[in-house]
């Protein structure tokens, strides 16, 4: 009971973060330059994840510090971040003034649009997201490899590709760019079938998984955004941050019951078909657009 409070507010301002840093941006950037800073965005955020974890560790292994130390720097950071947010959103002209509804009472506007395809599409990512970190260990087990190997590499990846590729991304047909990285991570999940008859596919669907999942992100948050009418951009980010935090914390339980009553096949199955979803739809997404083309 005692990690009740803790984890309500640690979910709290993390969820809070996750759309109001991405609105903030929304509202101060246009539709020409938003994937841009999107992809920026979603670099240096994935740096702070990759590398807070491994300076804690250090922080607490070598330099001896103690984990309530560590936690208030953490705390100390959370703050200073909450400070240049409401820098940035006072200083910064906005680029878009339009009154926003209640998100709740806009749903019915954003599902007439294409965004609800990039809404369902990132709550699937994010179940395949969810699937192979949550359960990595469950799925190298009894092989060679080691989890620790799939977090480093996806890492990695992730920063790699956002910083390297982010431009080219942004530059390219959007449609076709998503149906690109949406392929690769498809196929990085296709790679840990093949793990436990070579430890080399494991690396190697870090790295596509990395790239896929990595660049798909920002890419689907752009186009939910984009896709949406002005006066309903906020409910658009708050369905797409609610849709992917159901996919990322709800699939652990329906993935924990497909592996301890059917195994680890079924499940790598499983998070496969998410996979394939998500590329479906953006399939249909642009199917939507084309038919809208030729009916005018």
């Amino acid at each position: 009971m005692s990690g009740i409070v803790p984890g309500f507010l640690v979910g709290f301002g993390w969820g809070a973060f996750s759309l109001a840093a991405p609105m903030a941006l929304a509202e101060r950037t246009t539709q020409s330059d938003r994937g841009v800073w999107f992809m920026r965005f979603g670099t240096v955020q994935m740096v702070g994840i990759g590398a807070c974890p491994a300076l804690a560790a250090l922080a607490i292994r070598s330099l001896h510090w103690t984990v309530s130390a560590v936690l208030l720097i953490v705390a100390g950071l959370c703050m200073i971040a909450s400070l240049l947010l409401e820098l940035f959103a006072r200083f910064s002209p906005r680029a878009s003034s339009h009154a926003q509804k209640p998100w709740v009472f806009n749903t019915g506007a954003v599902v007439r649009t294409r965004a609800a395809y990039s809404i369902a599409m990132i709550a699937l990512c994010a179940c395949v997201f969810s699937g192979l970190l949550t359960f990595q260990m469950s799925l190298v087990h009894g092989t060679a490899s080691r989890a620790g190997t799939f977090f480093s590499f996806y890492t990695v990846t992730v920063i790699v590709a956002r910083w390297l590729l982010g431009r080219l991304v942004i530059s390219s047909p959007r449609g076709l760019t998503t149906k690109l990285v949406l392929v690769l991570m498809v196929l990085g999940v296709a790679a840990m079938f093949a793990v436990p008859y070579h430890t080399m596919f494991h690396p190697v669907s870090a790295v596509l998984f990395g790239t896929g999942y990595g660049l798909a992100y920002p890419v689907i948050q752009e186009q939910t955004v984009n896709d949406s009418d002005a006066l309903h951009r906020h409910a658009a980010l708050t369905w797409f941050i609610v849709a992917y935090s159901l996919g990322a914390f709800g699939f652990p339980a329906v993935g924990g019951w497909v592996l301890v009553h059917l195994g680890r096949g079924a499940l790598i199955a499983l998070i496969a078909v998410c996979a394939l979803a998500a590329l479906l739809l953006s399939i249909l997404r642009d199917r939507r657009n084309l038919a809208a083309a030729f009916s005018r």
